[in-house]
């Protein structure tokens, strides 16, 4: 048994010795990434919240990812070019890619490339966990203040699997904001780098199966949710149309049963015909996820964008 003065000096070593390793990280995280000392540094100082729900906080900063001073990740708004404004969610947003690799900032050096000038500027207007609803409330107000010619969509899909309830907006008023130890976060960057890949795949598909313990694992997408992918994706669509704005529906490279998607265009001819003016008002392929487009094949084909589709396939 540890004497009692033994372990109030042991408790006191090891708190100073985190004290220290916390200031520390303070300290690198202000000089490596200018990060307040005592203020929150982490994915949500990129997000605020306005009349129309999560939207992203101007000028903000965190580690590659940086907002311009309209609250969209990438540079400031170029009126001299062309604007094209990508719409989605984490994918469109680039939480995972390296910087500069999201596919906003891609799609606009190869439209510059294709064009062999500086034609064209991508305006990323993605936002972690963005739906088509949570866009559309923004839309007119996001359109008119940056004049787009052409809006490229790309739906998390993921979000109707349980989607929140229809006009649901977040309360307008920010969170108080709360202390984290950022040694947490230095600790299982530390663990990332370090633990073999298969193990922390071993170690995610335990979480899953645990988290999921009590849940009904679906095989597809309720009809209900797809009716309301349907309705969201049309409202977008009637303002975009309103405001003179041409949409392309996009999706992930994949193969889909229902259609021919974007990517798969791009594919087979490169010089990204489907962006020329020779095509007209038609630009939009409709598209969906695999089990949810297999599911509701009559909803691709017959739903109420199909007369403003274009037809990607053969």
């Amino acid at each position: 048994m540890i004497p009692k003065p033994s372990a109030m000096r042991f408790s006191l070593a090891v708190l100073l010795f985190l004290a220290v390793w916390e200031t520390c990280a303070r300290v690198d995280d202000a000089i490596t990434n200018g990060a307040p000392l005592l203020g929150l540094h982490d994915s949500s100082v990129l997000l605020t919240t306005d009349e129309f729900g999560v939207t992203g906080k101007p000028d903000a900063h965190y580690l590659k990812w940086k907002m311009n001073s309209l609250g969209f990740r990438g540079a400031q708004l170029r009126w001299d070019r062309e604007r094209i404004i990508c719409i989605g969610a984490s994918e469109t947003f680039g939480v995972y890619e390296p910087e500069g690799l999201e596919f906003p900032r891609q799609l606009e050096r190869e439209l510059n490339s294709l064009a062999k000038t500086e034609r064209y500027h991508v305006v990323n207007a993605g936002l972690p966990g963005q739906s088509l609803s949570s866009f559309g409330r923004r839309a007119a107000v996001t359109i008119d203040r940056i004049r787009p010619s052409i809006a490229v969509i790309y739906p998390s899909l993921a979000i109707y699997i349980d989607p929140p309830e229809e006009g649901f907006v977040r309360d307008p008023r920010p969170p108080a904001p709360k202390f984290q130890a950022r040694i947490a976060g230095k600790f299982f960057d530390l663990l990332s780098a370090s633990v073999p890949e298969f193990i922390q795949t071993g170690i995610q598909r335990l979480q899953i199966k645990w988290q999921t313990r009590h849940t009904i694992v679906l095989d597809r997408i309720p009809e209900s949710n797809v009716g309301r992918f349907r309705r969201d994706l049309s409202r977008l669509l009637d303002i975009l149309e309103t405001e003179g704005v041409r949409p392309l529906l996009v999706t992930h490279a994949t193969r889909f049963d229902c259609e021919m998607i974007f990517f798969s265009l791009l594919c087979r001819q490169p010089r990204l015909p489907i962006m020329r003016p020779r095509l007209g008002s038609a630009t939009i392929a409709p598209v969906g996820v695999t089990r949810f487009c297999n599911g509701t094949t009559a909803s691709c084909r017959t739903g109420p964008t199909t007369s403003r589709a274009l037809r990607c396939g053969p």
